[in-house]
C-alpha cells in the first residue's frame, strides 16, 4: 500500500491533478487503476 500511496503522489504531481479532478488546464488523463501485487527481493 505505501508503493502505491507513493506512485498515485508521484501521478498527481506530474499530472496536475488528483484523481477524478477536473481542470483547464489540464493536459493529460489518469487511467483507472487495477489491484495488483508487487513482488521484491525480500517477498511479495
Amino acid at each position: 500500500m505505501l508503493y502505491q500511496q507513493l506512485i498515485d503522489a508521484q501521478a498527481t504531481a506530474f499530472i496536475g491533478a488528483a484523481p477524478l479532478q477536473r481542470t483547464g488546464d489540464r493536459a493529460v488523463q489518469r487511467n483507472g487503476s487495477r489491484a495488483g501485487t508487487l513482488t521484491t527481493t525480500r517477498g511479495t
